[in-house]
C-alpha cells in the first residue's frame, strides 16, 4: 500500500511541476527548452521500474501541455494565423558593435585589447545575424491553404474563393 501511495504522490508532483513549467513557458518562451530536458532528467534519474519512470516523464509533459494549450488555441483563434512564431519587430539596423560600445564592460575590453574586442565583435555580429535568419525562417513557416476552399464571411455566409474560370475556359 505504501508503494502505491508513493507512486501516486510522485505522479502528482510530476504533474504539478509540469504545469508550473508550462505556466513559466507562457511568460518566458525560452522555458520551453527546459521541458524536454526536465522530462529526460526525470526518466534517467528516477530509480523506479521502467514503466513508472516513463509514466512520470509523460505526466510532466502532459501537464505542461495542459498549461500551454489554452493560450496557444486562443492565440490562433484571435490572430487567425497558424504560424508558430510571428516577428513583431524589424530587423536590427544598428551594428551590434555600435550598440555594445555604449556599455562600459565592452568599451573597457576595446581599450584593453582592441584586436580581441574586434574579433569578438565580429563573432557576436555573425551569431546575431544567424539568429535573426533563423527567426525569419521560423516566422515564415505557415500552412499553405489551396485556393479552392470556402471561406465564411463576417455574416456567416460561405463564399467560394476558388479561382473563376476565364471566358475561354468557360466556353470549353
Amino acid at each position: 500500500m505504501g508503494l502505491k501511495s508513493n507512486h501516486s504522490e510522485l505522479a502528482g508532483a510530476a504533474a504539478g511541476a509540469g504545469f508550473l513549467a508550462g505556466a513559466l513557458a507562457l511568460v518566458r518562451a525560452n522555458a520551453l527548452l527546459f521541458l524536454p530536458v526536465a522530462a529526460a532528467w526525470m526518466f534517467v534519474v528516477a530509480r523506479r521500474r521502467e514503466g513508472a519512470r516513463a509514466a512520470h516523464s509523460l505526466v510532466f509533459l502532459a501537464a505542461a501541455v495542459v498549461a500551454i494549450l489554452p493560450a496557444t488555441i486562443r492565440n490562433v483563434v484571435v490572430s487567425g494565423e497558424d504560424q508558430p512564431l510571428k516577428l513583431d519587430s524589424r530587423k536590427p539596423t544598428v551594428p551590434l558593435e555600435q550598440f555594445t560600445m555604449k556599455e562600459g564592460r565592452y568599451a573597457m575590453l576595446a581599450q584593453a585589447d582592441p584586436g580581441r574586442a574586434k574579433m569578438l565583435s565580429k563573432v557576436a555580429q555573425a551569431a546575431a545575424d544567424s539568429r535573426w535568419q533563423l527567426y525569419e525562417q521560423v516566422a515564415g513557416v505557415h500552412r499553405n491553404v489551396p485556393d479552392d476552399y470556402e471561406q465564411v464571411d463576417s455574416g456567416g455566409a460561405a463564399k467560394s474563393t476558388a479561382p473563376k474560370p476565364s471566358s475561354e475556359e468557360a466556353k470549353q
